[in-house]
């Protein structure tokens, strides 16, 4: 019941927006330890952000969740489309 609460909710939303706007700039070790803005400047970079993109979307589609990433906002703003 309690994560059904609007309030709830929207503290979620806002948590998950959060961390993907962050995302951009942490190091993520299936990026070599690299951000993804790093990564985003190189071939093998960008190669290895399309890997985990894959996965990420494997992932999603395994799981109903709203709280996915949209993986062509996070290309978008990495300039990968």
């Amino acid at each position: 019941e309690l994560m059904e609460s609007p309030e709830v909710q929207e503290q979620l939303k806002q948590m998950v927006s959060a961390h993907w706007k962050n995302w951009f700039d942490e190091k993520i070790p299936a990026l070599n330890n690299n951000t993804p803005r790093q990564s985003a400047k190189t071939k093998d970079g960008r190669e290895l952000l399309e890997a985990l993109f894959l996965q990420y979307e494997n992932f999603d589609a395994n799981k109903s969740n709203k709280y996915n990433p949209d993986i062509n906002d996070l290309k978008k703003e990495l300039g990968l489309l």
